[in-house]
């Protein structure tokens, strides 16, 4: 069994009001009902690989808040995502820990990292380089690139 996290709301449940809502806690494992091993489906039941990932990525995925986040141990079937989130046919919750604290950096370089995973323009590219590696982080780098970005796009419409 592989070390995981769940985010559940403060009641310990996940899905809340829908025909699939399940209740967690200490101890409990729950195993997938559907056939099917993919992400979103009943055939999985959904997990993060840090406690770090699970907090950072909760808004986009279950936005659950206020939250608990539980250590789990599961089965990993499916991988998805980008490497976001897992999928396990059976899970069990361990127990409630600690929510960790993003620093604003790392938030930033999370969301950086993020939009790179998508195409972007040459100059978003050249300016999150150069905030990832440290060497320009002021606004008015921001800024210029932004200002840059806009000219282009004038030009280009």
């Amino acid at each position: 069994m592989t070390r995981l996290w769940k985010i559940t709301d403060l009641e310990g449940r996940t899905r809340r009001g829908e025909a699939n809502e399940t209740q967690w806690g200490a101890g409990v494992t729950h195993e997938a009902v559907g056939e099917k091993r993919v992400l979103c489906t009943d055939g999985v039941i959904h997990a993060y690989l840090s406690p770090e990932l699970a907090v950072l990525i909760n808004p986009a995925h279950a936005a659950i808040n206020p939250f608990l986040l539980w250590e789990a141990r599961g089965k990993i079937v499916v991988r998805g995502d980008g490497g976001l989130k897992v999928g396990c046919s059976r899970l069990t919750t361990v127990k409630v820990v600690e929510v960790p604290k993003a620093t604003w950096e790392q938030r930033v370089e999370f969301g950086i990292r993020s939009a790179l995973l998508c195409p972007q323009s040459k100059v978003f590219i050249a300016w999150a380089k150069k905030w990832l590696d440290g060497s320009e982080r002021s606004s008015g780098a921001a800024r210029a690139a932004e200002a840059a970005e806009w000219a282009a796009a004038q030009a280009a419409g």
